[in-house]
């Protein structure tokens, strides 16, 4: 009994260090996805003031007009390929939520099994332990009839005999 009780202690130690290893695992990965859109979107935004600037500048005509043209061009491609690599991250980042959605239902989960062997554990330990009360009761029981001695009916101490054993099979059942 205590080898069983002790097999489910250790199997669910290990179902709670793999859940949260793995929510952990999964979370630094989201923070990650996070902080890459964070860095795509502000270098889209930045290039975007910058063509915002040159444009701006052209207007007033302090710039020849071939130098606007290709700076404006520059900035356009950096922006589009700005834009390419927020949008590439947006992308990772909800692949990495639905990961981590899945992996948080898995997580429930295993928590749940947790919860129910934790619960059948206990009350195999309560089982036990009554059985065990049982055991040592009718022991006591038995011990004071056999001092009585011929006194008390020998079908009596026979039946006692019978339900010590049946809750001594019981006990090492559990």
């Amino acid at each position: 009994m205590r080898e069983r009780s002790t097999r489910a202690l250790v199997d669910r130690n290990d179902l709670q260090v793999d859940v949260t290893r793995e929510t952990a695992s999964l979370r630094a990965l989201l923070y990650s996805a996070m902080q890459d859109r964070e860095v795509a979107q502000h270098e889209a935004e930045q290039l975007r003031k910058e063509l915002e600037r040159v444009r701006r500048a052209a207007g007033a005509g302090t710039s020849s007009s071939r130098v606007v043209e290709s700076s404006q061009s520059d900035l356009e491609d950096r922006l589009a390929a700005a834009m390419r690599r927020a949008e590439e991250a947006q992308a990772e980042l909800a692949e990495r939520e639905t990961a981590l959605g899945a992996a948080i239902d898995r997580a429930t989960q295993l928590q749940g099994q947790v919860d129910s062997v934790t619960g059948e554990r206990d009350q195999l330990r309560i089982r036990a332990e009554a059985a065990e009360a049982r055991v040592a009761e009718e022991t006591r029981e038995l011990a004071t009839l056999r001092v009585q001695g011929s006194s008390v009916d020998q079908e009596e101490l026979a039946r006692l005999c019978t339900d010590l054993q049946a809750q001594q099979t019981l006990v090492r059942g559990l």
